[in-house]
Formats: structure tokens, C-alpha cells, sequence
């Protein structure tokens, strides 16, 4: 039976073959049965034609054209040809293939539902259209026009081993990758519809193309740019398709270092939940949107973040602003490879009471103005909407310009400056939110000259402190403050003067876990140019605030130093009381104080040139290698519960016609006890070298132990006491050493005791 069937199947080919070449063209309604897929109906050359005015199902062998001219096959159905793993050949090309072919309609092959078409490397095929679901083209076929989905319940799987190189009209439907695609130049998937990668890539045309439709991107696991890709459609990535519900996942986008250009009214939509990952890319052309779901106002690109829970992770990425563009949902998270934005003369920044974020983890965000002046860059315009993870910094790509800070929030730097005309650090906004920022321990360079006014700003009613860094050839003169702001030194600030410094705000140290330093390098930091009622330097956070402030004062020359009135009295004040009530003082003069009664100051090689008599009413002094006080006819009054401490190997030097008065006796009022060994010396190579001075004790006079004093010219000793207990005392029970030099006079008023 089975050989009958074959010599049927041979007999139905040859005498089809034959009646075609013998009369040309004959209309056939006889049923096909094929015993194999080799079984074949050819039409064997180009005068051949086959008229099928009854649609013919079931067609499992194989139907060869020598061409696909669309005269071949004619007739009155629509759906000519209906293959059941039948097999197409036109000339050398072959496929498997189950669907519907008429090769006289525009929709040569259709697949409906559940077909498959698979042609082998090389095959050529006409056009294809494509509606249900269940659809698949596999294997290597040429297309000689576009493929058509014809509506939104239609899918197909496209499985090919080559490059696709015809462009899908897709019309609401949905490609499935069955394998990682790759396009050919000028293939366009076009009109609405859905990708779904399975976790497989999409390789784009390796050519510049522009892309306009409104495509949802599922699960994919890469999307690929092979070459400049300008975007003036919409991607939408996300788990699911348009109008269904997202669950939490990934999508990438691989740019191989290519522009993904979206100036033309580009959008990325990141669907709820989502987070999609951008490698290695050159985005181009963003620009400000309104409102947190986006809507272009300006015809640029955006990135449309559906929930507050969307996130672009961004890794090796350059975006090149069109106009200021704000993320007002959802996070942006840097993190990887270094990414910069070319600012130009725009900003770049988040919004955190909307829900923006940007995240920087470990790596750099360099931004850069070109050849525009530094007046924005990365900014906050409200919360805390920059955020550093393990040490993510942001910094320019030609050193700090600018950067403009508008809440709290923890910022690093790196090696930067800030120097020059327009080049600013800029802590602005009208809420009145306190702001701190961190410089890791790196460095602003401030110019010097007339160059470096307001290279420093804080917006009205502000309290910016500065953390961890160091503040190069700084001077207040760079300082802009608004009405009601404040700057403040925290912890680890070294500030470096490079010329003579003549201070015009109140330098406030605050930080209690890390020293900050003053460094002179040998240059005058001027007091004298405060106007009334200010402080010069302030050290310490107040009562109650914890640990002690400490700030070093090295190799700094202080002039304009003066000191203090009472509150609440007015003319003159005798010396006694000037010193005696350490709770009243307020600062009307230029002077360095500390606000409460455990702040330090260390003096290394610092000169203190008093302009006026100064009083230390709280706080510590500590001595370290040499410090001077001078000033002729003025009275350095030390009067505080801590401790003034010559350190070993160093000196207190006072100066002709100074006066060094010790006053511990108004320290009850808070709380204090007078003591006489506030006056200290470390060790026997501590010295205090009086030189032509005076030292006054009052009614609690010191006790000086340990070390040497040396008298110098004429220094006179002064005491309010009058008995030994309360006398100035010289003891040699610690060791002291007094040193009267040759030439000098040691005279003495008031109780001197011995012991």
C-alpha cells in the first residue's frame, strides 16, 4: 500500500509537471496527498502557472517555484495554500513551513495561529503577515518586504540564527524572542507594541537610525547598541506588557560606548518597580519634565519613572543635557564604571520631596560645564535628593567649579578647586534647613586676590558646616553669607592662609571628634577689621554638647586681638572687674574664645599681638613649641576653670609692657572652683619666659611647678594676696627652676611665697 501511495504521489508531480509544460497553465481542484515533504508540486519554469480558485489545506509536501514571481500562483481565494509542515522552495531556497501562502496577494505567507515557518540559511522569502497567537519564525530567512502583526492579540516567536533584515509593522502585537536577535541596517521595529526578550538581547542595526514608535520592553535581558541610535519614540521597560500589572525585575541597556540620542522627544519609561540598567552609553539630549509622570516641555528627552520605586542604575554612562533636567520620581543610581554629565549651562539634578533620588555608590559623578560659566551643575533643589553610598563622590572633570547645594545631605569631594570668576561653592534655597557637607579629607583650592569674592555662598538663614577638608589659600573675604546664615567649621577643617588675612566674619569651630587647624604658614590673620560685636575665632559647641572642640592655631601671626565687656554696664571698667566675671562676658571686641568650658586651644608657633586687653574666660590653652604675647601697655587676662599648659620642649613668651594676669576667682557662678594650678608647665623643659613684663595674680594666685620661669629685664610680680594661701607661689617641690639672667630685676608687689 505504501509503495502505491509513493508512485501516486510521483504520478500527481510528473503529470502535473508535464500538463504545465505542455499547455502552460490548467486550472486544478483535485485533492493533494503527499506521502513525504520530498513529494513535490513544481511549477518548473517561468511560463508555468498554477490557478487554485479552491483553497487547498493540508499541503505537507513540497511546493518548488523556480521564482517568486507573484503571476506563479493564481486564482479566487484569498488563502490559497494552507502548508502543514509542508515545505516552500523558490529556487535554491528552502522552507519548513506551516500557514497560509498565495503568491498573487501582497500577504504572500500568513501565519494565524499556531504556525511556524523555518527557512534554512540563504532563503528568501516574500512578504509575511502574522495575526493569533502561538506564531514562530526560526532558522535564517530573507525577507523581501516587512513583516505585519496585524493587531494587538497577535504574537510570534522569532528564533533566527541570522540577522533579521526586514523592519515589524507591529500594530499592538507582541514579538517573543526565542534566541538573542541581531538587526540589519535600516530594520525598524515600527508602531506600538511589545518585546518580549525572556532575559534574551535585542543587538539594534549597527547604523544610525531614528526609531519612532511606542515600544514595551519585557524582562530584557539586553538591549544592545551596535551604532548611534537616536530614540523619538517611547521605550516602556518593565514584566509585563502596556496595561498589565509590573512586578519587581531588571531590564538592561548595553550602549558599547555608543550615543542613544533622544533630543527629539525620546522617552524611557521605567515601569513600577522596575530597575533598568544602563551600561557604557552616551545619552543624549535630556531636558526638563513636569510633574512626577513626566510630560516634555520642550520637546528634549526624559527618563518617565512610573512609582517612586522605578530606578535607572547607571554605570560608565555620559548624559549630555539639552536643557536643565530635574528627576522628579524614582531613583538614578550611579554606581560601577564613572559617569559624567556635560551640564553645559544647565543643571542637573533630583527632587526629593516628589520622590527623586540620586544614589552614587562607590564610584565617581563628574559633571562638566564645557566652555559655560559654572553657575549650575549637579544640584538639590529640596531634601535630601544626593545620596553617597560607600563613599560615591561628585566632582568636575576640570576640578571644582562650581556646585550649588540646597539641603542637607552628606557630600564628598575629591582633589578640586574652587578658584577664579564664577567658580563657586554655592549652599543656596529659601527653606531654612542646616547643611553639612563632607569633604573626605580632600582639598578646595580658593583663588587669591580679588578673584576669590563669593567663591563661597550660603543662602539667608542658613547654617552650613564644613566637614573633612581643607580650605587652601582661604580668607573670608571669598565668603558671601545672606541675612540670618552662618558658616561653621566641623570636624577636620584645616584652613591654609597664603597671604596676610584680614578677618571679616567669625571663624566657628564646632567639631568634637576631629582637631580642625588654622595654618598660618607664617602669615598674619588680622583681627582688627571686625566690626563691634563679633568674635574673630569661636571654639567649642556649647554647654552640654559632649566632647570637647579642639583647635590648633600653627604658625599664625594674630593681630587686632582685644577683649570683652559686661552686659549690662556701661563705662569704664576697672581691670579687677573686667577679668573677675567670666559669666558676663559677651564679645564687643575682636577676640578668639571658647564658648564653653571644655573647649581647647593649642598654640604652635603663634604669635598673639593684642590691640586691646583680652581675657580667656573659658576653655583650655595649650603651649607648643613657641608662642609670643605682645602688646605694649594691653593685659592678656587668663580667667577660666581649665588649664593654660606650657607643653614639654616649648615656650610662653611674654612680651615688654604686657601684662599676664591669672584670675580664677569668678568661676563660682558656674559651678567652678578657684584653683591656683590652672597655670601649668609639663615637664623641666617647659619654660615661661618673662621678658620686661608684668604678672599679675589676683586674689587666687598660681602656683607655679615643674619647669623653668625665666625673668628677663625688669618683671614685676603682682598679687592681691596678701597671706601665703593666697599669694603668687614659686615651688620647688616640682622641680621649678627660676632663672633671673644677668642684668634683670625681679620686683614684687603683694605676697610671693616660696616653697
Amino acid at each position: 500500500m505504501s509503495s502505491q501511495r509513493k508512485g501516486l504521489g510521483l504520478l500527481v508531480r510528473f503529470f502535473l509537471t508535464a500538463v504545465l509544460l505542455a499547455v502552460g497553465a490548467e486550472k486544478v481542484y483535485a485533492p493533494f496527498v503527499f506521502s513525504s515533504r520530498e513529494s513535490r508540486l513544481r511549477l518548473a519554469d517561468t511560463t508555468s502557472r498554477f490557478f487554485v480558485d479552491t483553497a487547498i489545506t493540508g499541503f505537507n509536501g513540497t511546493l518548488e517555484l523556480s521564482n517568486a514571481a507573484s503571476t506563479r500562483i493564481q486564482g479566487d481565494v484569498a488563502d490559497a495554500i494552507t502548508f502543514s509542515s509542508g515545505m516552500l522552495e523558490q529556487g535554491t531556497a528552502r522552507a519548513l513551513f506551516t500557514g497560509v501562502y498565495n503568491g498573487s496577494s501582497t500577504d504572500t505567507i500568513k501565519l494565524t495561529g499556531s504556525h511556524r515557518l523555518c527557512a534554512l540559511p540563504g532563503t528568501f522569502l516574500p512578504a509575511v503577515t502574522v495575526s493569533g497567537t502561538g506564531n514562530s519564525i526560526e532558522g535564517a530567512p530573507l525577507f523581501s518586504s516587512a513583516i505585519v502583526l496585524a493587531d494587538s492579540s497577535t504574537s510570534v516567536t522569532l528564533a533566527l540564527q541570522g540577522k533579521l533584515n526586514a523592519s515589524v509593522t507591529m500594530n499592538g502585537g507582541t514579538i517573543v524572542l526565542g534566541d538573542h536577535l541581531a538587526l540589519a541596517e535600516n530594520v525598524e521595529f515600527s508602531g506600538r507594541g511589545n518585546i518580549d526578550f525572556g532575559l534574551r538581547s535585542l543587538v539594534l542595526p549597527g547604523r544610525d537610525l531614528t526609531w519612532t514608535g511606542t515600544l514595551s520592553m519585557i524582562n530584557a535581558g539586553a538591549l544592545e547598541l551596535a551604532a548611534p541610535f537616536k530614540l523619538s519614540g517611547s521605550w516602556w521597560f518593565g514584566s509585563a506588557g502596556f496595561g498589565t500589572a509590573q512586578t519587581r525585575s531588571r531590564s538592561v541597556i548595553d550602549g558599547h560606548g555608543m550615543v542613544l540620542d533622544m533630543s527629539t522627544c525620546g522617552t524611557i519609561v521605567v515601569r513600577a518597580g522596575h530597575t533598568l540598567e544602563i551600561n557604557n552609553c552616551v545619552i543624549k539630549g535630556l531636558g526638563t519634565i513636569s510633574g512626577p509622570l513626566g510630560g516634555s516641555t520642550n520637546g528634549l528627552g526624559f527618563f518617565l519613572m512610573e512609582d517612586s520605586y522605578s530606578t535607572v542604575s547607571f554605570n560608565g554612562c555620559t548624559f549630555i543635557l539639552g536643557a536643565n533636567y530635574t528627576l522628579t520620581q524614582g531613583t538614578f543610581y550611579f554606581y560601577g564604571a564613572p559617569c559624567a554629565v556635560e551640564t553645559g549651562s544647565y543643571t542637573f539634578s533630583a527632587r526629593a520631596n516628589t520622590g527623586g533620588v540620586f544614589r552614587i555608590d562607590n564610584t565617581v559623578l563628574e559633571y562638566s560645564t564645557l566652555s559655560s560659566p559654572d553657575a549650575s551643575n549637579i544640584i538639590q533643589p529640596d531634601g535630601v535628593s544626593v545620596i553617597s553610598v560607600n563613599g560615591g563622590v561628585v566632582e568636575s572633570q576640570e576640578a571644582l567649579r562650581a556646585i550649588f547645594v540646597d539641603a542637607a545631605f552628606y557630600q564628598q569631594i575629591r582633589d578640586e578647586s574652587v578658584s577664579g570668576l564664577n567658580r563657586v561653592l554655592n549652599f543656596r534655597g529659601t527653606s531654612a534647613s542646616n547643611i553639612t557637607w563632607n569633604g573626605g579629607g580632600r582639598s578646595i583650592q580658593f583663588a587669591r586676590g580679588t578673584g576669590q569674592s563669593g567663591a563661597l555662598v550660603v543662602a539667608a538663614n542658613k547654617t552650613v558646616t564644613l566637614e573633612n577638608v581643607v580650605l587652601k589659600d582661604f580668607s573670608s573675604a571669598c565668603c558671601s553669607l545672606g541675612s540670618g546664615a552662618s558658616l561653621v567649621f566641623g570636624n577636620g577643617v584645616t584652613i591654609e592662609l597664603s597671604a596676610k588675612e584680614d578677618l571679616s566674619m567669625t571663624w566657628s569651630f564646632t567639631g568634637q571628634s576631629t582637631a580642625s587647624t588654622i595654618r598660618g604658614c607664617g602669615h598674619v590673620l588680622n583681627l582688627g577689621s571686625l566690626s563691634s560685636n563679633f568674635v574673630g575665632i569661636s571654639v567649642g559647641a556649647g554647654e552640654g554638647a559632649g566632647s570637647p572642640v579642639n583647635l590648633w592655631l600653627d604658625d599664625v601671626v594674630v593681630e587686632g586681638l582685644t577683649g570683652a565687656v559686661n552686659v549690662g554696664t556701661s563705662g569704664a571698667l576697672s581691670a579687677k572687674t573686667t577679668y573677675s566675671v567670666a559669666e558676663a562676658y559677651i564679645a564687643s571686641r575682636n577676640l578668639i574664645r571658647c564658648v564653653d568650658y571644655t573647649g581647647v586651644i593649642n598654640l604652635r608657633n603663634t604669635d598673639l599681638n593684642l590691640a586691646g586687653n583680652y581675657t580667656l574666660s573659658a576653655g583650655n590653652i595649650n603651649i607648643y613649641n613657641d608662642v609670643n604675647i605682645k602688646g605694649k601697655g594691653y593685659t592678656f587676662a587668663f580667667s577660666s576653670n581649665g588649664t593654660l599648659a606650657i607643653q614639654s620642649a616649648s615656650t610662653l613668651y611674654v612680651d615688654r609692657n604686657v601684662t599676664f594676669s591669672y584670675d580664677s576667682s569668678g568661676l563660682g557662678a558656674r559651678g567652678g572652683s578657684a584653683s591656683k594650678n590652672q597655670l601649668t608647665m609639663a615637664s623641666q623643659t617647659s619654660r615661661l619666659y618673662l621678658n620686661g613684663c608684668t604678672f599679675y595674680g589676683t586674689s587666687t594666685s598660681p602656683r607655679l611647678q615643674t619647669g623653668v620661669l625665666v625673668i628677663d629685664d625688669k618683671v614685676v610680680f603682682t598679687s592681691e594676696g596678701t597671706v601665703d594661701a593666697n599669694a603668687i607661689c614659686l615651688s620647688d617641690s616640682g622641680s621649678l627652676r627660676v632663672e633671673v639672667l644677668a642684668g634683670a630685676v625681679f620686683d614684687i608687689y603683694g605676697a610671693i611665697s616660696y616653697i
